[in-house]
């Protein structure tokens, strides 16, 4: 994915979609979401060409990464979703207390990045759905209730081990909880709803785990994207040695890995994931190639199960 004016340095802006991490409709077409870089792409499917939404910056850095010795201040949106305003809303993965911030965006008006502290909070307070470390890594609207993906790719912390969970928020108490926030007044509590944690087996001994997930059209269904990464804990990258997609049903998270036109495994970083707005059988996941000299890539994925219709 590439911006079509190219870099700009006056921004502090790459030729590229750098570390694509979470997708979603937004107007015409995707805006991808950044976990290292304080830029969404606003994405033609079609060709891959993007323009450039700049968030909020501090002394106008906008890229964040271990080269540039600021890692640690990225704000690592992870996920996104649009509330039924239209409204897109990105979370931060939660994994450090920097990355309790949220932003939100109305088509064609303000633009706002803020702290988070209520719905953070529920979500560490409750160690069934966060285990060992938070990493938030998915978020989905189903009618009135917001779904929550928590990635199980986390260090052990005393007796807590990482999990991959999911819970249900109400999307009007969110709401409200994000207003507050963002006004500073005190918020009335979220409660975490109906927390499931799951096991999605393994690729080649690694273990998948959450790194996305979208509301199917028929508003009913959850599809979940998962990535076999070898990493060590939240913050630091490892090596990933599959992907797959699956439905997530009250009692099931079923899933095919993800393969390329040949059949062969796709070993990529496999971050964003939307169903396409015309065509429900076909699904756009984001590539993360853990390396910001390189483009983030925009795949197009057909779904064979008979329960997509």
């Amino acid at each position: 994915m590439l911006y079509r004016g190219g870099a700009r340095e006056a921004y502090d802006q790459p030729a590229h979609v750098r570390a694509g991490s979470g997708v979603v409709y937004f107007g015409p077409g995707l805006a991808v979401v950044q976990d290292d870089t304080n830029i969404v792409g606003l994405v033609d499917p079609a060709s891959g060409l993007a323009e450039a939404l700049l968030l909020p910056s501090e002394g106008g850095v906008r890229q964040f990464g271990t080269a540039r010795g600021n890692k640690q201040k990225k704000l690592d949106f992870e996920s996104a979703l649009t509330l039924s305003s239209g409204e897109l809303v990105a979370f931060g993965s939660g994994s450090t207390a920097a990355r309790f911030r949220v932003l939100r965006a109305r088509p064609g008006g303000s633009l706002r990045v803020f702290e988070a502290p209520t719905l953070y909070r529920a979500m560490l307070e409750d160690p069934s759905f966060s285990g060992s470390e938070l990493n938030l890594e998915g978020a989905a609207r189903v009618g009135d209730r917001v779904y929550l993906f928590q990635r199980g790719n986390g260090a052990p912390r005393g007796d807590l081990t990482a999990v991959n969970a999911t819970a249900w928020v109400s999307a009007a108490a969110l709401e409200a909880a994000l207003d507050a926030d963002e006004a500073g007044r005190d918020a009335a509590p979220i409660a975490l709803c109906d927390v499931t944690t799951w096991e999605l087996g393994d690729v080649a001994g690694v273990p998948l785990t959450f790194t996305d997930a979208t509301a199917h059209p028929d508003g009913v269904s959850l599809v979940w994207l998962g990535a076999a990464e070898a990493s060590p804990d939240t913050y630091n990258d490892g090596a990933c040695v599959g992907a797959a997609v699956g439905f997530l049903d009250a009692e099931r998270a079923f899933f095919a890995p993800l393969e390329d036109a040949e059949g062969r495994p796709v070993a990529l970083k496999c971050e964003g994931l939307v169903v396409d707005r015309d065509d429900p059988s076909r699904v756009w996941v984001v590539v993360d190639r853990d390396d910001p000299s390189v483009p983030s890539e925009l795949l197009a994925v057909q779904l064979d199960w008979p329960k997509v219709t």
